[in-house]
C-alpha cells in the first residue's frame, strides 16, 4: 500500500463540455500523484494505472496499484496453481487485478485481529476482498504499523 502523504483539490476546466468542476488528487509514499479520473469514474495516475483507495477506520489511509504484477510473475503464479482455482496463488492472481496490492504476508508483531482465519485462510480472504470491493488491509483494518520493536 502506497500511503498518502497529501491531499489536493483543483478547479479544473472540462476540454469537452467546458463545465468547470473540482478534481481531487492524492500525493502517494511512492512519489506518484493519482487523480480522480470522472468520466471512468476510478483512480489513475499519469501513466493510466490503476488504483484502488485503502480506507482504515473511515479514513483514506492510501492506495493499491491494480493489475502491478509482471507478466512472469503471473505465469509463474499460474504454475504454482495448477488447476485449482482455489487456491491461495489463483486467487491472489485475481486479487491483484481486480484489487490490487501486495500479496498478504504475516508481519512480526501484526495484531492478533489482523487474521484471515477469520475468512476459512488466505484464499477465501482474498475472494472476500473481491467480492466486497476492498483491499485486505481494509477487511482486516490493518494499517500496516505493527507492534515490532526496532532493534539497532
Amino acid at each position: 500500500m502506497y500511503n498518502v502523504v497529501k491531499h489536493f483539490i483543483e478547479s479544473v476546466v472540462d476540454p469537452e463540455t467546458k463545465e468547470r468542476y473540482e478534481s481531487e488528487s492524492y500525493t502517494l509514499s511512492s512519489k506518484r500523484r493519482v487523480i480522480w479520473d470522472a468520466k471512468s469514474q476510478k483512480w489513475r495516475d499519469r501513466y493510466n494505472r490503476e488504483y484502488m483507495p485503502v480506507h482504515i477506520a473511515g479514513k483514506l489511509v492510501g492506495f493499491n496499484l491494480k493489475n502491478s504484477l509482471a507478466e512472469e510473475d503471473k505465469k509463474l503464479l499460474r504454475a504454482v496453481s495448477g488447476a485449482d482455482p482455489r487456491s491461495i496463488a489463483a486467487s491472489y492472481l485475481d486479487y491483484n487485478r481486480e484489487v490490487g496490492g501486495e500479496p498478504f504476508g504475516f508481519t512480526t508483531g501484526m495484531p492478533i485481529e489482523a487474521d484471515p482465519e477469520k475468512y476459512g485462510g488466505i484464499a477465501k480472504m482474498y475472494r472476500e476482498c473481491i467480492k466486497r470491493g476492498v483491499t485486505w488491509e481494509e477487511l482486516l483494518q490493518w494499517n500496516g504499523q505493527s507492534d515490532e520493536l526496532d532493534i539497532c
